[in-house]
């Protein structure tokens, strides 16, 4: 199974678009110095990456082993001057190491002190959306400023000119293979905290922006903690208030809803988690199939995963026939060096593997069931599906969708999904924590295959068949563009 890493991690997004390892690992990191002899840095990067090539379960699923140790020799040579190393130029240097992997679920481990202080410390008081190549304001939470609008695009921050933040941010954030959807998920739910942990720690900032006539204004803005955000409190923000409380949101993990007078149903689930959700998942269908609904609208948009099993479940409520989830799950390592797992770990996993012809070990369905065949639920939905993905459509959620485009079950509306087709790398992790600097990472271990053809482009995720993106200004008129596509799909006979 995966779980949700946490949201003040270096680069998890607030709205968990990065879900984490099964966390195996004990012990907590050390507060990171604020410089680092090089010697020091160098050091760290080595340690770094040495237990990424010792257990990492797809080191090399997306670039060959040449071209991964050409990029990782790139940045360690940003390492050798002869000066001190600032946290921040460490931190930027490791994160981009490991977005070179292409692993969406690996992010850089700050510690508990980091983290705390990241909860306190004043950050841009401003949410955004990535919309193409530009940053867009979609809401304003300063105590006061009443120039820098939702619907405004963002010209610069400080010194920084906004395309070339987001291409900084693209660089050094994680995501699974070639995939840009998730780390434009993140920044959009995160951004004041990657400003911070990669730009700068400024308490307040110097923003230019530009309004649809092409008028730029200029504030600055106090920074605001993350705790004392609130939209309300600012009226420029009113308009984008008013047009999401017009959308269907519900806030519990899995919720329904019948439109045109019962004929298409509309399921969201926002999480593969929970002890009753395969209580829930039961009588979601039990009541669609009551109603009759011709066509099902499944929205898995901005869902992180969660429980391996529960995606595999969904599935069944689809299909009439058994099918693979998972090909395969592979490790390179039973017993990394360097981790620090409660007694007996490494001996449960190694009783639940076997050899891999190729190298390493391949997981038994003993071990984890969705490698074994899988069965179709009882009574399974067999009218038209339609899924709405996104960015934010993220490992167990992105598997389900794999897995149904490569059964052809479903037509795909929205947006790539931030987790790879063919699979991703996660589960299992082993924390390594750098010697000098504190920083560290959760190794992940466990490389899933999904059980579906091989793609024409590697390295990407479940391509939709309507590209629709959600765009602020349609926000703002209450309107879910991607959401009234799918139920126009849904609708066609």
């Amino acid at each position: 199974m995966r779980r949700s890493a946490s949201p003040y991690s270096v680069f998890a997004a607030l709205l968990l678009t990065n879900a984490g390892s099964l966390a195996l690992a004990q012990g907590t990191s050390p507060a990171t110095p604020a410089s680092l002899t090089t010697a020091e840095a160098r050091a760290d990067f080595d340690q770094l990456r040495a237990a990424l090539e010792e257990a990492h379960g797809g080191l090399y699923r997306h670039r060959s082993k040449p071209a991964l140790d050409s990029a990782f020799d790139v940045l360690r040579a940003r390492l050798d001057e002869e000066r001190s190393v600032s946290r921040r130029e460490l931190v930027v240097v490791l994160s981009e190491l490991i977005a070179r992997i292409g692993d969406g679920h690996a992010h850089l481990e700050v510690g508990k002190t980091a983290e705390d202080e990241l909860r306190r410390s004043p950050l841009l008081p401003l949410r955004v959306l990535v919309e193409d190549s530009t940053l867009v304001v979609a809401l304003n939470y300063s105590r006061g400023d009443s120039s820098i609008r939702p619907g405004m695009e963002l010209v610069s921050i400080d010194d920084w000119n906004a395309r070339d933040l987001l291409r900084l941010m693209l660089r050094a954030l994680p995501g699974d293979g070639f995939i840009e959807s998730g780390k434009r998920a993140s920044i959009a739910s995160a951004f004041a905290e990657h400003y911070r942990r990669l730009v700068s720690d400024a308490d307040s900032f110097t923003v230019v922006a530009r309004d649809s006539t092409g008028r730029t204004v200029t504030a600055r803005l106090a920074g605001v903690p993350r705790a004392e955000w609130a939209a309300d409190r600012n009226p420029v923000n009113a308009p984008m208030l008013a047009g999401e409380r017009a959308l269907w949101r519900p806030d519990s993990v899995v919720a329904l809803r019948f439109v045109d007078e019962g004929r298409v149903a509309q399921l969201r689930v926002r999480w593969f988690d929970g002890d009753d959700f395969p209580r829930r998942i039961d009588d979601v269908f039990r009541a669609i199939r009551k109603q009759g609904a011709r066509a099902l609208v499944l929205d898995l948009r901005g869902n992180p995963g969660g429980v391996d099993e529960y995606g595999a479940l969904l599935v069944s409520q689809l299909v009439a026939t058994p099918f693979r989830y998972f090909d395969r799950i592979h490790l390179a390592s039973v017993r990394p060096s360097f981790n620090t797992w409660r007694a007996g770990t490494s001996e449960r996993i190694a009783a639940g593997v076997v050899a891999d012809s190729a190298g390493g070990w391949l997981v038994t369905p003993a071990m984890h069931s969705g490698v074994g065949m899988q069965q179709p639920a009882r009574e399974p939905y067999l009218g038209r599906v339609v899924v709405l993905m996104d960015g934010g459509t993220f490992s167990t959620a992105a598997d389900v969708c794999a897995v149904l485009r490569g059964l052809r079950r479903a037509t795909f509306v929205g947006t790539e999904t931030g987790g790879g087709y063919e699979g991703n790398t996660s589960g299992l992790n082993a924390l390594v924590t750098l010697r000098h600097s504190g920083l560290g990472l959760k190794v992940p271990m466990y490389g899933y295959w999904n059980g579906v053809p091989a793609p024409a482009t590697p390295g990407r995720g479940t391509m939709p068949d309507h590209a629709v993106a959600t765009r602020v200004t349609d926000l703002m008129r209450g309107t879910d563009a991607p959401l009234n596509a799918a139920l126009r799909v849904a609708r066609e006979r």
